[in-house]
């Protein structure tokens, strides 16, 4: 993260075992705002939905075939 910056950066590896050196990857990002109410509570679903659309995204990814070696 920057300074001043809202944004959150997440990369998501995902692999299967028992061979862990194919592994997809999915770079997202986006707002810390989105994640909390006005009173400047953190909110859970937004947030794990946000996650979980993503780590099913690398497993699509994986299952695709668009993965890379790991070194």
């Amino acid at each position: 993260m920057q300074k001043y910056d809202p944004t959150y950066n997440i990369t998501i590896r995902v692999h299967k075992k028992p061979d862990i050196s194919n592994v997809a990857n999915v770079t997202t990002k986006r707002s810390f705002a989105d994640w909390f109410d006005e009173e400047g509570t953190f909110v859970k679903k937004p947030f794990n939905d946000w996650l979980g659309i993503n780590i099913v995204e690398a497993e699509k990814q994986l299952a695709a075939g668009k993965r890379k070696k790991r070194k």
